[in-house]
């Protein structure tokens, strides 16, 4: 997006995520929404989420 202003490309980002969301490929939770789940079970593999891996 070389050229463009933020805004565009801010807008363009925007327009992605609503797309993938009426498609049903993404859900958006409530800001005041809570999940609870064991720490164990969110990042069981915390090392293969690292990028210089």
């Amino acid at each position: 997006m070389k050229g463009q202003t933020p805004f565009a490309i801010e807008a363009a980002a925007a327009e992605f995520l609503t797309l993938l969301g009426k498609h049903g490929l993404v859900e958006f939770l409530p800001d005041d929404a809570f999940i609870d789940l064991p720490m164990e079970d969110t990042f069981a593999k915390v090392d293969d989420l690292c990028a210089d891996k």
